[in-house]
């Protein structure tokens, strides 16, 4: 992933990129496309750090697995078989892993032993649960419950961790997170209360964050459970194109810093995961952005605690190349993430890098079977 520095003005960019293709009639050649294969995506590291999981699928077969294997990428354990599992969190324990998945028809929340046994389908409801989050000691989870067809009529429902002791906690609720103290859960309200809201695991002292009320997304929690960072729409939205910019903004309202301009909305489609995004410290958070030119080309940043950009690894506008799905370690000095398949560009699959940016290598491969140019 090569070091992607300075500013671009997205119009007079995409201007010159369509007239460069369009308008000179210089149309290029088809690039590849996959036809089969294997790719693999997705990587949770285990608390202790010796183990990652993560998914497996068989393009055209539909077929999906859930894969741990020790940290190198040695020792591949199947432990599930599926056909549309995605989202892997460890238990603080090691003891399970939880996943989304539609293998009964319907979206639901399961959990997995990380031997492979006692997999049950821990929310249990004819509608679609989805976007869960574990509370940080592992007793609790909070998730959205929706009816297919209906999804401003969601739900958030809290239970214990085995799916038992359900109850609704906000109504209108969807894409819930913890606070990392444990004593809040971020959430999006839709209806006539749209925005951001947070709310105590009791169901108490809901109040609303001051972000952009429509266009406002939450990513994660800071450390200290004092602050979020989130996109909101950005200063250089218009009717043509319309990217985010990222903010983090206390709970109350006192402060709100710009971190990063022209970000992508495709970021925007998950939370992010706590555990996954701060390395062991709380010091350093990893993201996996895009840039309104390159969506679908995320790359990692990394921020302080205060937002200060550490580096930035995204890939160059227009180019080959990015990351998604970034992990740390619990040790701190490395961090794993998702290479997407691209002709001549290797390696792809999961991969890991030292926080320095030095030492990016290559830990399950993928196996993809490309077309040839046309």
């Amino acid at each position: 992933m090569g070091l992607h520095r300075g500013k671009l003005g997205i119009g007079t960019l995409s201007i010159f990129c369509f007239a460069l293709v369009f308008l000179s009639g210089c149309h290029p050649p088809s690039p590849p496309q996959v036809i089969g294969g294997r790719f693999v995506e997705g990587p949770a590291v285990s608390p202790d750090g010796k183990h990652i999981a993560y998914i497996a699928r068989r393009f055209l077969q539909g077929k999906t697995h859930i894969i741990i294997s020790r940290s190198d990428g040695t020792e591949e354990q199947d432990v599930a078989q599926d056909s549309s599992a995605c989202c892997l969190v460890w238990s603080p324990d090691a003891q399970f892993i939880y996943f989304e998945s539609d293998r009964q028809g319907q979206r639901a929340i399961y959990r997995i032993r990380s031997d492979g046994t006692k997999l049950k389908n821990i929310s249990d409801n004819p509608a679609n649960d989805e976007s869960f989050d574990l509370s940080p000691n592992g007793r609790e989870i909070v998730f959205t419950r929706s009816i297919r067809g209906k999804p401003k009529e969601s739900v958030l429902i809290i239970a214990s961790a085995d799916g038992s002791n359900q109850r609704v906690l906000v109504e209108g609720g969807w894409r819930a997170q913890w606070s990392p103290d444990g004593r809040w859960i971020l959430h999006k309200r839709s209806g006539d209360a749209e925005g951001a809201w947070i709310i105590h695991p009791d169901g108490s002292g809901e109040r609303r964050i001051e972000l952009d009320e429509r266009y406002g997304w939450p990513l994660v929690w800071t450390p200290d459970s004092q602050a979020i960072f989130a996109l909101v729409r950005g200063a250089h939205c218009n009717k043509y194109l319309c990217p985010h910019d990222l903010y983090l903004i206390t709970l109350d309202g006192t402060s709100r810093k710009l971190v990063l301009q022209d970000v992508d909305g495709v970021t925007v489609e998950r939370p992010r995961s706590f555990r996954c995004s701060w390395d062991a410290t709380g010091s350093r958070l990893a993201l996996a952005l895009g840039t309104y030119l390159n969506p679908w080309r995320k790359g990692i940043v990394i921020f302080d605690r205060q937002g200060s950009m550490v580096a930035d690894f995204r890939p160059a506008p227009l180019s080959y190349g990015g990351a998604d799905d970034v992990c740390w370690s619990p040790q701190s000095k490395t961090f794993f993430f998702t290479k997407p398949p691209d002709p001549g560009e290797t390696p792809s699959g999961i991969c890991a890098m030292n926080d320095d940016g030095s030492g990016e290598r290559q830990v399950v491969p993928d196996n993809v079977v490309w077309s040839s140019r046309r």
